[in-house]
């Protein structure tokens, strides 16, 4: 057995770093130096959702444009796959009051961007590009940033960033 791979969410958080895969990366490079997928699924128009052990990749065609998670309470170590989990360790307490004071200890530049549409906010952290993902869990429609608990976390190619084409 090989050894297993070690993903450091705080690594992919702040410097966008996701162990020995990159943004853009070729589908077959990656089923050859990370993992093969637990599942591909086929979307259509050439595009397809590679899993692994609950983070999706996204391709299209072959090429890798998103790295993304909306099932964070499911990441967990396997004999493959070793995780630092950081903020997403403790999802009861990552608010985005508590996001927005973690990233200011750690002296990170981010953007904030409330949809009241979706009732939702995501924080984009600029080094990295990583986005956080946000849902506003009272019933109320005020913008209440501690009632904004941590639902996703992802990261697109540069080429797929909506984050700035609607800031």
């Amino acid at each position: 057995m090989t050894q297993p791979i070690h993903i450091d969410l705080k690594q992919f958080i702040l410097e966008g770093k996701f162990a020995n895969v990159t943004m853009g990366q070729n589908k077959s490079v990656i089923n050859e130096c990370f993992l093969p997928a637990n599942s591909d699924n086929d979307m259509g128009n050439n595009l397809s959702i590679s899993l692994y052990q609950g983070i999706e990749f996204h391709f299209d065609g072959d090429m890798l444009f998103t790295i993304w998670c909306d099932n964070l309470a499911y990441i967990k170590n396997t004999k493959k796959l070793i995780f630092n989990k950081w903020i997403v360790d403790d999802l009861d307490r990552m608010s985005l009051v508590y996001a927005i004071k973690i990233f200011s200890d750690e002296f990170v530049n981010f953007s904030i961007r409330f949809d009241n549409n979706l009732n939702n906010a995501v924080l984009k952290i600029r080094k990295s590009g990583v986005e956080l993902w946000f849902e506003n869990t009272s019933e109320n429609d005020m913008c209440i940033p501690s009632e904004y608990q941590l639902v996703a976390i992802g990261l697109s190619h540069h080429d797929f960033d909506i984050f700035e084409r609607n800031f």
